[in-house]
């Protein structure tokens, strides 16, 4: 069955390769060169793309009292509009790509100013601002959208609307919006389900610990993985601890790679070259159990052993045999083989259903 894709320029989702998104999101703690080293690294480990989050405190939310510590906190985690084009060049650079989660609807017009190739919407936008999602799907782009906090009706809705404004590029991302998510919540098997209802790319934005469940949902069919980066899990925000190190991300792809080479095609027509030179030093083969006169029928049980041989019949050969009879004297511990036995089997008849 041919798995749906879409392409990103060169790159192709959906092909078996997992698209790999390092996730700095405000783990730049509003530090541009913080964020071009984490750029660096994510490049050097071999992620596709790097992702970050366009938040803007007055676009999301309402000054008044109840606000103020939302305010404090997203003095540390926005980015800075005059930051996109710089970090989008600066991506460009290194051959990744560069996009973000666009929060508010202003966001998709500074995103296209800077000319990203492909757009993030993140799990509260997904359940909850049908006008975002609108705005970016008409803009034809690929699209990769997470599914925390909603349920399959909500998701659906959002997806009804990219595909009504007839954009075809569309990756579902499984998530689990609680930070970090415990094994127990992570349910893996709903990538399968997304998968088999969309018949689109399906991958995962994981918040576990690690990355063990990551290569999990490698292993069944995740065609995206994205997984937050940082320097160090000790710094200050709210990211920073569920977070890879730089040495565990590049671990991590590294990990991804080998699984992918070992997911294979489900089909065994054939065994291994070096599976088969092996079996030949396993192969066990007939030999006479005892002096056999030329023209005995043997007994298979009684008259014949098996021993690992490189010559005569195989244990297959007698155990389908109808009848074995030998064409000549045959000594003790000599392997059977077409010059010494005469092999009858009978046809196996079929009864019509």
């Amino acid at each position: 069955m041919v798995r749906p894709s879409f392409k990103i320029k060169k790159k192709v989702i959906g092909t078996g390769r997992t698209f790999i998104i390092a996730e700095i999101g405000s783990n730049h703690n509003q530090n541009l060169q913080t964020a071009k080293q984490l750029i660096d690294i994510a490049a050097d480990a071999g992620a596709d793309a790097v992702k970050f989050q366009s938040l803007q405190f007055d676009k999301l939310y309402v000054h008044n009292l109840k606000n103020i510590q939302m305010k404090q906190l997203f003095k540390q985690i926005e980015l800075r509009d005059e930051w996109h084009r710089e970090l989008a060049e600066y991506c460009q650079r290194k051959n990744v790509f560069f996009f973000t989660a666009a929060t508010y609807l202003e966001a998709v017009d500074l995103l296209e100013k800077v000319n990203v190739e492909l757009y993030k919407i993140a799990s509260p936008q997904t359940v909850t601002f049908p006008q975002l999602i609108e705005k970016i799907a008409r803009l034809k782009k690929p699209i990769i959208m997470s599914t925390g906090y909603c349920t399959l009706k909500e998701i659906d809705r959002a997806v009804r609307i990219v595909h009504k404004n007839g954009n075809k590029k569309l990756a579902l991302l499984h998530c689990i919006s609680e930070y970090p998510t415990t094994p127990e919540g992570v349910n893996l098997t709903f990538i399968k389900t997304l998968k088999h209802i969309y018949r689109i790319p399906v991958g995962f934005s994981d918040h576990t610990l690690g990355w063990s469940v990551t290569l999990a949902a490698v292993a069944m069919g995740a065609d995206i993985i994205e997984k937050h980066i940082t320097l160090s899990k000790q710094h200050e925000g709210p990211d920073h601890h569920f977070s890879l190190e730089p040495n565990e991300f590049r671990q991590m792809v590294h990990d991804i790679r080998m699984i992918e080479k070992s997911i294979g095609d489900g089909k065994k027509e054939h065994i291994t070259a070096s599976e088969l030179a092996l079996l030949k030093k396993l192969k066990m083969n007939a030999l006479a159990n005892d002096n056999i006169h030329k023209d005995s029928i043997l007994n298979k049980e009684k008259d014949i052993i098996f021993r690992r041989l490189n010559e005569g019949m195989d244990a297959w050969d007698v155990y389908n045999a109808d009848s074995l009879r030998a064409k000549t004297d045959i000594s003790i511990c000599t392997p059977l083989t077409k010059t010494n036995i005469q092999v009858k089997q009978e046809k196996i008849m079929r009864k019509k259903s």
